[in-house]
């Protein structure tokens, strides 16, 4: 008899038959399990279709915490296709025997890109000049240019200095930018290989004119860029969020984004509801994360097969990026 695989997408997604969508997972699963893609509109609804679930694979959508994990009859298994478990209560699935996988090298060279991407828009204030450009106002944007220091010689902070912020410091230095980095969980010796200076929290904040948050979201994490933080900063800095959003604490940011502290915010996520706030510079990754989103099923696919056939091995408890 075959296994029940949960697939949990949001409607955005169901643009072709499931044998289409899912092929690449269907290519390792096929003999031990079927996949059933299920609604998850409410919560409700989504405990009652996993309610018999042998495994779940999830991106986004309704989060998987200690409700809908008691209600869980037989899972073995949640996996999550991206970097970061935070949808999952990790602890609790633990404590039910539940084996919970990421997919740790999925999407680092585009949320690299992407994140430089709105960094080089801040530096060039890209949204005034399409503005200006846009009503014919185009030689307006000289004065406005003369104000921004050149981006060469900039010092770029990086928060945490995993996959993610190790590519965005190997694209940033070719611009001339000096990269600092503070993360407590690598050595220094990991930092200087990259070229990166090594500094404390504090000091990245004070030198920074560019931040980039790069953490994973837990406990320790959530709202880490608060009032104290962004005061610190200086007037003219720029905040690069690509990574998750609860880790700033917006209304603070919003305080601080008033003309008294000329503070810039480039957000990709909000906690609130994860829209793409800068939406123009978004469309332009949508192809390459397209590619991207096949190597993730193809991955997600083989750990299910795995953990399925018991080959545990090619299973771990995730902890972030």
């Amino acid at each position: 008899m075959k296994k029940k695989v949960v697939v949990q997408l949001p409607a955005v997604a169901r643009e072709a038959p499931v044998e289409e969508r899912y092929s690449l997972e269907l290519e390792a699963l096929r003999d031990v399990a079927e996949l059933v893609e299920v609604e998850s509109t409410s919560k409700e609804a989504f405990i009652k279709a996993v309610r018999d679930a042998d495994a779940i694979l999830t991106s986004w959508g309704v989060r998987i915490d200690q409700e809908v994990i008691d209600n869980l009859q037989q899972c073995a298994i949640v996996g999550v296709g991206s970097v970061g478990v935070d949808m999952v209560d990790v602890d609790a699935a633990t404590e039910a025997g539940i084996v919970v996988t990421n997919t740790p090298d999925i999407f680092i060279e585009e949320v690299a890109d992407h994140t430089l991407m709105l960094l080089l828009a801040c530096a060039r204030r890209v949204k005034i000049m399409d503005k200006m450009v846009s009503s014919g106002d185009w030689y307006k944007g000289r004065p406005v240019l003369n104000e921004i220091p050149r981006l060469w010689g900039q010092t770029l902070g990086l928060i945490s200095f995993g996959n993610v912020a190790t590519a965005v410091a190997r694209r940033a230095k070719p611009f001339g930018m000096h990269v600092i980095a503070c993360d407590p969980y690598v050595t220094e010796l990991k930092m200087t290989a990259e070229g990166v200076e090594p500094v404390s929290f504090e000091e990245l904040l004070d030198r920074s004119d560019y931040v980039s948050v790069h953490p994973g979201l837990n406990d320790s994490s959530r709202g880490m860029l608060s009032d104290a933080q962004f005061a610190a900063m200086k007037d003219s800095a720029v905040v690069i969020n690509c990574g998750r959003g609860p880790v700033i604490d917006e209304p603070a940011s919003f305080v601080h984004c008033r003309p008294a502290k000329s503070l810039r915010p480039a957000w990709m996520c909000w906690s609130v509801n994860r829209r793409l706030r800068i939406t123009r510079c978004c469309r332009w990754t949508m192809s390459s994360l397209r590619h991207m989103r096949r190597l993730r099923q193809r991955a997600c696919g083989r750990k299910r097969a795995g953990a399925r056939r018991a080959k545990w091995r090619w299973c771990c408890r995730a902890s972030g990026p």
